[in-house]
């Protein structure tokens, strides 16, 4: 998985360049006070430098696998499919896109009985829309059907 493995590495990079950049408008302390800009600053650098030495690591290695295979593709479709899921909420709503992507989700990890996966994304929807909007009274967006 050399290659996935570097993929999320350049993620994981990235994000923490976007910390640390966040961080710079944080104090840092003076005399013996760190600040509140030193551990965001220390720990998005560790996890550059740490991204950096697993990319190396990676490309030294001498494996036979291929660039690509199923599993990078399944996962990189997972990952398109929850973009689209958030940047489509707003529009569409929690009620009706949650079981939509829960049953697209089901579908690319090959759980292949629909009625099963109807049930589960109802039975995920439900349980996520009591424990937020009910109990911690979140406001979920609301779809053109007003759920």
């Amino acid at each position: 998985m050399k290659i996935a493995t570097i993929i999320v590495t350049l993620g994981f990079i990235i994000l923490g360049a976007v910390f640390f950049s966040m961080a710079l408008d944080m104090r840092v302390g003076s005399g013996g006070d760190v600040g509140a800009g030193f551990f965001p600053r220390a720990i998005s650098m560790a996890m550059v430098i740490c991204g950096i030495v697993i990319i190396i690591q990676e490309l030294r290695k001498n494996s036979q696998e291929p660039l690509i295979n199923v599993f990078i593709i399944k996962s990189l479709l997972m990952g398109a499919v929850t973009v689209v899921y958030v940047f489509l909420m707003d529009s569409v709503g929690f009620v009706v896109l949650t079981p939509i992507y829960v049953i697209l989700f089901l579908y690319l990890l090959q759980q292949r009985s629909a009625w099963k996966n109807i049930a589960y994304a109802i039975g995920i929807t439900a349980s996520v829309y009591i424990v937020f909007r009910i109990f911690f009274n979140v406001r979920l967006p609301l779809s053109f059907l007003g759920i």
